[in-house]
């Protein structure tokens, strides 16, 4: 939305979500509270503690993320996750005025990620095989 405005188009610049601050990705993702519960709630289910919760403090810290492999991308995959379902609510709040609320959307990033390692699995590589059986115990 922020860049929507800076190209001086016409359309609302309050946020579909808590309805008082300007959109951004900044705020959208993980600057609001709401979506900073979804984020936080995600990793906690990874055992991380203490994200970032700023746009570029999150993706520098995915960028320096350490660990193996197999962790690394779980975590990779949360992040988008959490992209995709924070920002489907944000429609799902404008388009047909419902709301989810934050640990229903956790569950639906947690689906996700469970998904795409199946898939990678259905896929006969090996990390879909690791993938499954890291979800199997998380």
């Amino acid at each position: 939305m922020d860049r929507l405005l800076s190209w001086e188009l016409d359309v609302e610049g309050i946020c579909s979500l808590c309805g008082t601050h300007q959109e951004s990705r900044n705020h959208l993702f993980f600057e609001y509270a709401f979506s900073a519960e979804v984020w936080r709630a995600a990793l906690l289910r990874l055992r991380v503690y203490n994200a970032p919760t700023s746009w570029e403090s999150v993706i520098d810290w995915l960028s320096a993320f350490s660990g193996d492999r197999q962790h690394k991308v779980v975590v990779l995959q949360i992040w988008q996750g959490c992209l995709y379902e924070i920002w489907k609510e944000r429609n799902s709040r404008f388009h047909l005025g419902t709301t989810v609320p934050p640990s229903k959307i956790c569950g639906g990033v947690i689906r996700i990620a469970r998904s795409k390692a199946v898939a990678l699995k259905n896929s006969e590589r090996k990390l879909g095989t690791d993938l499954v059986s890291f979800w199997s115990v998380a």
